[in-house]
C-alpha cells in the first residue's frame, strides 16, 4: 500500500508541477488539466473518507486538509 500512495504522490507533485510550469515535458494543456481535475476529485474523495473514521485526529484534522488540498489545487 505504501508504494501506491507514494506513485499517487510523484504523479500529483508532477501534474502540479506541468500546470504551474516547472516542468515543461508535456505541452498539452488538455491534459494537464484533467489531471489537475482528477487529483480534485480524489483529494474530495479522501475528504468523505476522513470524515467518516472513526479516529477524532483523521475525523476532523486530516478531512479538514484534504478538503484545503482539494480546493488549491
Amino acid at each position: 500500500m505504501e508504494s501506491i500512495s507514494l506513485l499517487v504522490s510523484v504523479v500529483a507533485a508532477i501534474i502540479v508541477s506541468l500546470k504551474m510550469g516547472y516542468l515543461n515535458f508535456l505541452q498539452y494543456p488538455t491534459i494537464i488539466n484533467i489531471g489537475i481535475w482528477i487529483l480534485f476529485v480524489f483529494f474530495n474523495l479522501n475528504t468523505i473518507g476522513n470524515l467518516t473514521a472513526k479516529s477524532p485526529i483523521e475525523k476532523y484534522g486530516f478531512s479538514f486538509l484534504t478538503f484545503r488540498a482539494g480546493f488549491l489545487s
